[in-house]
């Protein structure tokens, strides 16, 4: 606290009258006007000083607090505690608490329990006070022995679960016990389950899908991204249930998914332009090319004397699988490594590729395979531009 003491000030002024000429002021002459902004002046800077004071102290501070950011009004210092877990023993009675109260004293009095003069106050297996602070890192036992219970400071109906709270190794949560605990301590052997359930958490890409747009006022065999696809993702939640450290089992898993996946849109264009170009010393006009994966055949060699359209197999002659002769029949094409040909025949086709087969006859025949590129030569055919699309 900051305490401000103001000296009174009386003045004294005394009335003179100067000889004419003589500029000077009598030194016992004290000039009201002045002081009174002087002491103004002085009165502003304390309260600006007082109003900084008070800025400081309530200015707001950001905590983390389990993971959460939260903004406080603090003056100088915040505490966060986190809760202690509780094994809570009174008159044979066993109970499990949650606090975030420091001592001993503090979680009795929140559950309503009293100490009376006489009774004993036991904290993980050893006698103490109300005073002792508690620790938030591990799991705390707490019992009460009231005076008309003891004996010669021993306890009354011994039981393996008050042994084991005694020692500071209670049971808490799921934790099992291979007998039961209200067993004497010397009756059987036993074991401990300390059971603990932990959630896996696994995040999976969702693929996103290929869109396309076509647009009869772009030029046939060119594409734009109209928006460029994202994956989306999912978390995949799974509790899994641990004993001694082991893994014994999970439940049902459930996905939540974060974010969708956001698909790809092409602009494809379907304007056929009659270009004119030269491939392999030949110079020749085309609308649509394409990269192909193109086999060869002889009527000798799987293709058999004449074509699906009646004619001759022989150099010049190319089949296409069944769903797309009837659109490309009696197109003429020019193949990169072969020449010009037309679509006269039908052929089984390679799944998965684009596929042409390029006819020899048995005196030229030539085995080979490969990628290639067609192209498709006037006049334009809108059907095939269906097709490859």
């Amino acid at each position: 606290m900051h305490v401000f003491i103001f000296q009174e000030v009386n003045y004294r002024i005394r009335k003179f009258s100067p000889a004419p000429g003589d500029l000077s002021a009598d030194s016992d002459t004290i000039n009201p006007m002045k002081h009174k902004r002087y002491f103004a002046a002085a009165v502003a800077l304390i309260l600006a000083g007082i109003s900084l004071l008070v800025l400081y102290l309530v200015q707001p501070v950001t905590l983390p607090i389990n993971g959460a950011q939260t903004r406080v009004l603090s003056p100088r210092a915040v505490g966060v505690r986190q809760p202690v877990q509780i094994i809570l023993w009174l008159d044979g009675n066993r109970q499990q608490l949650v606090s975030a109260a420091v001592y001993p004293s503090e979680i009795l009095r929140e559950s309503g329990v009293l100490l009376f003069p006489g009774d004993q106050l036991w904290v993980d297996g050893r006698q103490t006070t109300s005073s002792q602070p508690l620790s938030a890192a591990r799991v705390h036992t707490i019992q009460v022995l009231r005076k008309n219970h003891l004996a010669a400071n021993t306890f009354p109906d011994e039981t393996l679960g008050l042994a084991l709270a005694r020692q500071g190794n209670p049971l808490f949560g799921l934790d099992t016990l291979s007998v039961s605990e209200d067993s004497p301590v010397s009756a059987q052997a036993y074991s401990i389950g300390r059971v603990q359930q932990i959630l896996e958490l696994t995040l999976t890409s969702l693929p996103y899908q290929k869109q396309r747009q076509f647009d009869p006022n772009r030029e046939l065999n060119t594409e734009t991204i109209v928006q460029t696809g994202q994956p989306g993702l999912a978390v995949n939640l799974n509790r899994v249930r641990l004993v001694n450290g082991i893994k014994t089992g999970s439940d049902a898993s459930k996905t939540i998914q974060l974010a969708a996946a956001v698909d790809e849109i092409l602009r494809v264009g379907t304007q056929a332009v009659v270009k004119t170009t030269t491939v392999e010393g030949t110079t020749f006009d085309y609308w649509f090319s394409a990269p192909m994966y193109a086999t060869t055949y002889a009527p000798t060699e799987g293709g058999g004397p004449t074509t699906y359209s009646g004619q001759p197999v022989t150099h010049g002659v190319a089949a296409v699988i069944r769903a797309w002769y009837p659109a490309m029949a009696g197109q003429p094409i020019y193949v990169t490594g072969y020449g010009y040909a037309t679509i006269e025949d039908i052929g089984g086709g390679i799944p998965g590729k684009p596929w042409i087969d390029l006819a020899y006859d048995d005196a030229t025949y030539q085995a080979w395979s490969g990628w290639v590129t067609v192209y498709f030569l006037p006049p334009v055919a809108p059907a095939i531009i269906e097709i490859l699309n």
